[in-house]
C-alpha cells in the first residue's frame, strides 16, 4: 500500500501489533485459541509475518491501539523479503529496478539515506532465541527477492537457536504459487499444515 508519496514502513509494524492484540482478545469469540496463534505470509507479507512474530516473542512488539500483543507460536512464509537491503540492491536485469522501486516506496529511499529504517524492517534485526518455529519455502530462481539474503537469515536464525526449516524449490521463481491449484500452492498448504501439526498448532 506504499507509493512514491506514501511510505508506510514506520507505521505498519505497530498496526500489526494492534491487529494481533485484537485477535488475542477476541479469538475465543470465534472458536479460536489465542494460545495457538501462527502467522503466514508471502513476499512482503512474509517479512511482516516474521518480524511481527519475532518482535512479539522478544516482548518488543508495540500496538498502535494499546494492549499487549500475544505470543505467536509458529510462522510459515513463502519467498519472504527478510533482507530489504539486499532486495533494494537487486541487480537482476529483469526485475532489479522493480525490486528497488518497491523497497524505496516502502521506506522512502535507499539504505544509505535511511539506514535506521532498513534496520527496523530487516528480519535479522529481530532474531532472538525465543523466536517461534519458522518454516521458509524458497524458490531458488527468484528474480525479485534475492535468495542470498534468505539463506543468510536462515543461518543467523539457526545459529541463535531458532527452530527454522528452509525448503528450497529448484527452478521456481517469485509467486510460483500464484495459479489456483498449482503445485506451488498445494506445496505451501501441505508443508504449512505439517509444520503446524509438528509444532502443536495444527488440528
Amino acid at each position: 500500500m506504499s507509493s512514491a508519496d506514501r511510505h508506510s514502513a514506520d507505521v505498519v509494524q505497530d498496526q500489526l501489533g494492534c491487529a494481533l492484540t485484537w485477535i488475542g482478545d477476541n479469538a475465543h469469540r470465534y472458536g479460536g485459541d489465542p494460545a495457538r496463534l501462527s502467522l503466514s505470509g508471502h513476499s512482503a507479507g512474509g517479512n511482516l509475518a516474521v518480524n511481527t512474530a519475532y518482535l512479539a516473542a522478544a516482548g518488543r512488539l508495540s500496538s498502535s491501539c494499546g494492549g499487549r500483543p500475544p505470543a505467536v507460536h509458529a510462522v510459515s512464509v513463502m519467498y519472504p523479503a527478510v533482507d530489504p537491503v539486499g532486495m533494494y540492491r537487486n541487480a537482476d536485469p529483469l526485475l532489479g529496478a522493480t525490486a528497488r522501486d518497491m523497497v524505496a516506496a516502502y521506506t522512502g529511499g535507499s539504505p544509505e539515506q535511511f539506514p535506521e529504517r532498513y534496520q527496523h524492517i530487516s528480519s535479522a534485526s529481530h532474531i532472538t532465541a525465543e523466536a517461534p518455529p519458522t518454516l521458509i519455502i524458497l524458490p531458488e530462481a527468484d528474480h525479485l527477492v534475492p535468495v542470498a539474503g534468505t539463506y543468510r537469515f536462515v543461518e543467523q536464525a539457526a545459529a541463535a537457536g531458532v527452530d527454522v526449516e528452509l525448503v528450497p524449490v529448484p527452478f521456481a521463481d517469485h509467486v510460483f504459487d500464484a495459479r489456483p491449484g498449482s503445485i506451488g500452492q498445494q506445496a505451501f498448504r501441505q508443508l504449512t499444515a505439517r509444520w503446524l501439526r509438528d509444532h502443536g498448532q495444527g488440528p
